[in-house]
């Protein structure tokens, strides 16, 4: 098992519930660690005092539990999918771009 975070693009905000929803293996939860597949979605970002936080989208923490990782990738592709607004496979990255034609 592991721990993991992903930053998203701000445009995936209002997207984010449904994406969440997506997903099937992965349950909403925070106790890490588990056998169970865990995710967190965490918006806003949290406060950071120490040094400023330098990304404006919101987070996934996800702990990858004991199932078989074909079926959580799997569940991640369906999630990133609601994300993308397309089809699983789209090349657009919610994760490191920008979303083509966004007016930024």
């Amino acid at each position: 098992s592991g721990v993991f975070t992903i930053v998203l693009q701000p445009w995936t905000r209002p997207l984010l519930p449904a994406a969440v929803e997506a997903l099937q293996r992965f349950v909403i939860g925070a106790s890490w660690g588990a056998t169970r597949s865990i995710v967190a979605p965490i918006d806003p970002p949290p406060a950071r005092t120490a040094v400023a936080w330098p990304h404006a989208g919101p987070l996934l923490r996800l702990s990858a539990g004991l199932d078989d990782p074909a079926l959580l990738i799997a569940d991640l592709d369906r999630a990133f999918a609601v994300l993308r607004g397309a089809p699983a496979g789209s090349t657009t990255d919610c994760a490191t771009s920008e979303r083509p034609g966004d007016p930024r």
